[in-house]
């Protein structure tokens, strides 16, 4: 064992329950057609091999096989149940994601939190978000024409949410669509149109080039009203200075009248025949809401006077005199 050529300068074997020690004061080589170690292996630096044909694999079976990422900071792993590979860094293992060849980043069914998305102003397709299987949804801000473009090329486009608001400025509204209700337009964040279960409310002037029909459905009065506590209805409209207690009301016959209450949700607004009487129906859409709008076509045959009544509160009412008399 003194091959000077061979440079070793001790081989020391010792019982099994020793460990042998093999030492060169230079570099060892080892030539065999095969070096088979069946043990695993301590390496105390690097691991340096030819630059084509090396084969180290790195596979576990399952996550729960993985080693500590702590100890093995840097590692590299493939988890075979899941076809996932992933790298250790400080104290997590974390995945490493494919990207196929056509631009395809994963599998398609994974959800990446990427924070806040970036992209770049232009006026080609390198700065769109493009969604679907043929791209048919796209998000683009056109920096040639200032101005952010949504596109579904010729599918229509559902947004879908409780409310939905187009905000032309911030803090200022512009239409919002409320669920199972109303849909508002704003004008420089002034509400002037809005629906409602009996038809539509516009506040200001209605201007319009032309007009079909004759008309005989448009509203003649309209009152707003509120609650004093439990004792009277609050009136604001036609024909009224102000604000009035529980006012008599006077209704044309053939005329539209609405009455739309805002008195907070426990005070059904009821067209009656009496004081206390049973509920006059006729020409009357919403009759008894809690809130909205209370509509009342008075027909030629309505008697001369109705009465206006909470259903919850009998001290909040006042007659309704419909003219001319009959």
């Amino acid at each position: 064992m003194a091959d000077k050529k061979f440079g070793v300068k001790q081989i020391n074997l010792i019982g099994a329950s020793g460990t042998p020690t093999l030492t060169s004061p230079n570099n060892l080589n080892i030539n065999a057609a095969n070096v088979a170690i069946s043990t695993d292996i301590s390496v105390g630096g690097r691991i340096v091999g030819t630059s084509t044909s090396n084969v180290i694999p790195f596979l576990y079976n399952t996550y729960s096989d993985l080693p500590s990422a702590s100890t093995y900071h840097g590692a590299f792993a493939h988890v075979h149940e899941s076809g996932k590979a992933l790298y250790a860094h400080s104290s997590s293992w974390f995945e490493i994601v494919n990207k196929e060849s056509n631009g395809t980043v994963g599998t398609g069914t994974e959800v990446y939190s990427v924070g806040s998305l970036a992209i770049p102003g232009g006026t080609g397709v390198s700065n769109r978000i493009e969604i679907g299987d043929s791209r048919e949804f796209t998000f683009q801000y056109n920096t040639s024409t200032t101005k952010g473009i949504i596109s579904a090329a010729s599918n229509p486009i559902d947004i879908q949410a409780t409310t939905i608001k187009l905000l032309p400025n911030v803090g200022e509204n512009g239409v919002i669509v409320n669920q199972n209700g109303s849909v508002e337009l704003y004008h420089d964040n002034s509400k002037k149109f809005e629906t409602a279960g009996a038809g539509v409310t516009v506040t200001g002037v209605c201007s319009a080039t032309s007009f079909y029909g004759d008309a005989s459905l448009a509203v003649s009065g309209k009152w707003t009203l509120g609650a004093n506590g439990s004792t009277d209805y609050t009136f604001t409209g036609t024909g009224i200075v102000g604000t009035e207690n529980d006012p008599i009301i006077y209704l044309a016959r053939g005329a539209v009248y609405e009455f739309v209450n805002n008195s907070g949700g426990s005070h059904p607004f009821q067209i009656r025949q009496s004081n206390g009487g049973s509920a006059y129906n006729t020409g009357v859409t919403n009759n008894g809401a809690s809130s909205g709008t209370i509509r009342f076509e008075v027909p030629f045959s309505a008697p001369n006077t109705l009465y206006y009544q909470c259903t919850s509160h009998s001290g909040m009412g006042n007659n309704i005199v419909v003219y001319p008399t009959v």
